[in-house]
């Protein structure tokens, strides 16, 4: 009897409808998760990309002043807006680097 009332509603219009609405949503729901999933994964590769590309800028920056003695860190301290007086600040560091 079971079996029955089972077969019948599987073969109504009604049942296959419910039925094809609810793997509608299935297949919605699997798609707005990948398509979330995929969207973290691009950020967080951007941020990753981000961050190297910074690390890098900041290693070239030491580099460059690593080379520079402490007058020319002075004087490009001074020409960039820095907080030091101009009034030959600098000047007294000129030669120091080799004494």
């Amino acid at each position: 009897m079971l079996a029955k009332l089972a077969g019948s509603l599987l073969g109504s219009p009604y049942a296959i409808a419910a039925l094809a609405a609810l793997l509608g949503v299935g297949a919605l729901l699997w798609t707005l998760r990948d398509v979330r999933q995929g969207g973290y994964e691009a950020r967080v590769a951007q941020e990753v990309q981000d961050e190297v590309a910074a690390w890098r800028e900041r290693n070239r920056d030491d580099a460059r002043i690593r080379k520079l003695t402490d007058y020319e860190l002075c004087r490009d301290y001074v020409r960039g807006g820095g907080e030091l007086p101009d009034g030959g600040a600098c000047e007294q560091l000129r030669g120091l680097h080799g004494q």
